[in-house]
């Protein structure tokens, strides 16, 4: 059973749903690969940023590590709070002991443990491991757990607004497609009824 909507009664709506499937096969193309190239810059920006923060409360490290200023440290790890994609932090020292922490709740991530030096993907969050250094010097290392559900949350939000915008040129391809063909199709009914006329009435003039 076809639907009413796609029932073809005349020409005209051959014509105009032609139109309008080529267009939104062309939209709908061009959204998922605009969708897809946002998708992988949007991971990228965050991963680069995430690691970029990451690296100057290493830098700010050195120091409580080398003099075993635990407050100090404490107050470089506290700067991850104005960041609310942090969950926890954890400074360690080159034996591999915690040397400060920090949580954004009483519920924060932990992070397993020493973990290998990059990104590390834990249940929707990431952790990032880099070393502490002072001058060459390795100090202990520092290990980061970032949420990624704000990430997430700009992705759909993103994908929405793509499927959004095409559905409404799809429909606006529609609208001039039906009045294109309304331009279109009567000259062609013309052409098609002539030659019935021209054989009853053997009017070779029409």
């Amino acid at each position: 059973m076809k639907l009413p909507l796609l029932r073809f009664r005349t020409f005209r709506d051959k014509v105009s749903w032609l139109v309008t499937a080529t267009c939104a096969i062309a939209i709908i193309s061009v959204a998922v690969v605009l969708a897809g190239a946002h998708h992988v810059s949007l991971r990228q920006a965050t991963f680069a940023s995430l690691e970029a923060q990451t690296r100057i409360a290493a830098l700010n490290s050195g120091a409580p590590l080398v003099f075993g200023d635990r407050a100090a440290a404490d107050e470089v790890l506290e700067a991850f709070r104005g960041l609310p994609s942090v969950d926890a932090a954890t400074l360690y020292t080159l034996d591999g002991v915690p040397f400060a922490r920090y949580r954004r709740d009483a519920a924060g991530q932990e992070e397993g443990g020493i973990l290998p030096l990059g990104f590390t993907a834990r249940e929707g969050r990431v952790v990032s491991a880099i070393p502490v250094e002072e001058k060459g010097q390795a100090l202990g290392r520092l290990q980061v757990v970032y949420d990624l559900s704000g990430l997430r949350r700009q992705l759909w939000e993103s994908a929405l607004l793509t499927a959004l915008v095409s559905l409404l040129a799809i429909a606006l391809a529609h609208l001039a497609s039906r009045y294109l063909a309304a331009l279109i199709t009567p000259p062609g009914g013309v052409l098609a009824r002539t030659p019935p006329r021209v054989s009853d009435r053997r009017n070779y003039s029409l």
